[in-house]
């Protein structure tokens, strides 16, 4: 095999190297294109919920492959297994959890599992609609008040109370574009006292 350079002086450059770059690059191109939209938005640790809608992919198998909704009890239905839980998984554990049930039944069986609709969250108080609404990833709750139509005119707009999915009490934060809204909250934004 011959190498051969381009360039002149201290600037040759193997044409090996373009080859190699240019296989990075087409690598790096595909992997973005079909990375999945849960984890291109870093949600890998994002724990599933009532409400989530789920894209669950079985290698080779396309009449297992399916989108389902996390229900209200917290698992799912799912071919040949019946019930499986899904509150508070996150997707690699999930998609684990379901491949290894599905292994009585397949050989091997290879699982992907992708966020397909997160559960709405909520807003209530001094906003214009108050009301659920679909939750996205990075959301913040000036966002949020954004979809609620924005604030109504007795609004306080320097503190917001946000009821985490979990949780059973609603905590105090500041009012900023930089406080996150996750996915099943409830935000009550207050009335101003005077």
């Amino acid at each position: 095999m011959r190498t051969r350079t381009y360039g002149g002086g201290s600037e040759l450059v193997n044409a090996g190297m373009f080859v190699a770059l240019g296989r990075v690059m087409v690598m790096a191109a595909c992997l973005a294109l079909f990375a999945s939209p849960a984890r291109a938005q870093g949600d890998a640790e994002y724990a599933l919920g009532p409400g989530d809608k789920v894209r669950i992919t079985v290698f080779n198998e396309p009449d297992l492959s399916r989108d389902v909704q996390v229900g209200v009890d917290g698992k799912i239905s799912y071919p040949l297994i019946g019930e499986i839980s899904a509150e508070g998984k996150t997707l690699p554990v999930f998609a684990k959890g379901l491949a290894d049930a599905l292994e009585t039944y397949l050989r091997q069986a290879r699982v992907t599992a992708d966020i397909v609709e997160y559960r709405p969250f909520s807003i209530i108080g001094e906003v214009k609609a108050p009301g659920s609404y679909p939750y996205s990833a990075n959301l913040t709750v000036i966002g949020a008040v954004a979809r609620a139509g924005g604030f109504s005119d007795r609004a306080a707009k320097n503190k917001v109370f946000i009821r985490r999915a979990n949780d059973v009490n609603e905590a105090k934060y500041p009012l900023s574009d930089s406080t996150p809204v996750h996915a099943g909250d409830t935000i009550r934004i207050g009335e101003r006292l005077f």
